[in-house]
C-alpha cells in the first residue's frame, strides 16, 4: 500500500482525505445515492490479504471503481502476472484508466463490461468483487482455474454482509477460508442487489435499508415513540463490533436485520430489527449490551431480541463460523449456508 499512491486515484479530494481510513465516494445516481467509491483502506487491505494473491497469478476484479484496488493487485502479482478489472459505466472505466496511467501501472486491463466478469481472459487464479451482492453468479465460478480462490462481499440476509474468501471443496461446494463484516456499494446488472430506503423520519434524514423478502410497516415517527429497554447482561469491550451477534440475529429473526442510516449528530449508525411497525436495536452501555425497542409491540420485540443475544453469548459466542456455497448448513439462505462450528 505504500507503493501505490492512493491520491492519484481520487484527485478531486484533498490529500488528507485520500489517505484517511475512510470511504471516498466518487459517483452518485440520479437520486443522489452513491454507486461507486474508493473503499476504506482497512477493508481493502483485509480483502487482499484474504485473497492470498501470489506473484505471477492472473486476477479478475469485479468493480473497477477508481482503479486503486487494481493497482494494488498489479503490485502483488508482479511483472509476470496480469490483472483484469471490469465495470459497468464508461465514465468509471475511463476514470480507472486515468488513475492507473497517472500511477504508471501498466499490467492492468480495464474493461467496460458487465458484472458477469470477463470470460475472454479466463481462467483466473483469483477473483475479487469490490461490490456487494446477494448471491454469487455462476459465471464467476466458471472463470476460476482449479485451485482458485475468490473473495466477495456477500449480503447474507437483510443488511448483514461479510467479505468472504471461498475455495472449492472435494465435493464441488465452496467453503469459506476467512471472513470479515463489511458494507459495500451494491452490484448492478447480474445479481443486482440494490435495496430500497424506508424513512423513519418525516424529513427522510433517518432511513433503514430494506431488501426483498423483508416486510415493513409504516415506520415514520417510530423513533419518537416511547422506548422499552432491556439489559441483557452480555458484556462487550469498548469499541467492540457487534458483527457476530448481528449475524446470529439475522439468522434467527424472521425479518433479519436492516442497516439504519442517520446524520452523525444522531449517533444511530447501527442495525435494527423490524417487526411490522416496531423497531429494536442494540447499544453498548456500561460495557453491557442493551436492547431498545419502540412501537406498540416494543416489549415483546425487546424480550425476543434480548433472549437471542443471551443465547448467542452462552452457546455460540466462542465458536467459529463457516460459510458454504452449494452445501447444507445450520442455516441456509438461497445458496449460502451458515454454521457455527
Amino acid at each position: 500500500m505504500r507503493a501505490v499512491p492512493r491520491h492519484l486515484f481520487v484527485p478531486d479530494v484533498p490529500v488528507h482525505r485520500a489517505y484517511a481510513d475512510d470511504v471516498v465516494q466518487t459517483k452518485q445516481d440520479e437520486a443522489g445515492i452513491p454507486i461507486s467509491a474508493a473503499s476504506q483502506p482497512t477493508i481493502v487491505a483485509l480483502m487482499l490479504e484474504n485473497l492470498d494473491v501470489r506473484p505471477g497469478q492472473r486476477v479478475l476484479e469485479i468493480g473497477a471503481g477508481t482503479g486503486y484496488n487494481a493497482a494494488l493487485l498489479a503490485h502483488l502479482v508482479g511483472p509476470a502476472g496480469r490483472v483484469t478489472t471490469v465495470d459497468l459505466d464508461e465514465d468509471i472505466v475511463a476514470g480507472a484508466r486515468r488513475g492507473l496511467a497517472a500511477a504508471n501501472v501498466r499490467a492492468v486491463a480495464v474493461r467496460h463490461d458487465g458484472a458477469e466478469g470477463f470470460a475472454a481472459g479466463a481462467p483466473y487464479d483469483r477473483l475479487i468483487a469490490t461490490v456487494g451482492t446477494g448471491r454469487v453468479p455462476r459465471a464467476w465460478l466458471d472463470q476460476l482455474a482449479p485451485g482458485g480462490r475468490f473473495v466477495v462481499p456477500l449480503r447474507l440476509r437483510g443488511s448483514v454482509a461479510r467479505s468472504i474468501a471461498f475455495e472449492r471443496e472435494a465435493d464441488g461446494s465452496w467453503a469459506s477460508r476467512a471472513s470479515r463484516g463489511c458494507a459495500f456499494m451494491p452490484l448492478r446488472g447480474i445479481a443486482d442487489d440494490a435495496g430500497r430506503l424506508v424513512p423513519l423520519t418525516a424529513d427522510g434524514t433517518v432511513t433503514v435499508e430494506v431488501h426483498p423478502g423483508q416486510a415493513v410497516g409504516d415506520l415514520i415517527g417510530i423513533l419518537d415513540a416511547p422506548a422499552v429497554e432491556r439489559r441483557t447482561g452480555v458484556r462487550f469491550a469498548p469499541r467492540s463490533s457487534f458483527e457476530w451477534v448481528w449475524l446470529w440475529l439475522a439468522c434467527r429473526l424472521d425479518n433479519a436485520l436492516s442497516r439504519l442510516s442517520a446524520p452523525a449528530d444522531r449517533d444511530l449508525r447501527t442495525m435494527v430489527a423490524i417487526d411490522g411497525s416496531d423497531v429494536a436495536y442494540l447499544a453498548l452501555r456500561d460495557g453491557q449490551v442493551d436492547v431498545t425497542a419502540r412501537g406498540a409491540g416494543a416489549a415483546a420485540l425487546a424480550d425476543r431480541i434480548a433472549a437471542e443475544v443471551v443465547h448467542w453469548d452462552r452457546a455460540y459466542r466462542s465458536r467459529d463460523v463457516s460459510f458454504r456455497l452449494g452445501a447444507p448448513g445450520q442455516f441456509t439462505f438461497d445458496d449460502v449456508s451458515i454454521t457455527w462450528v
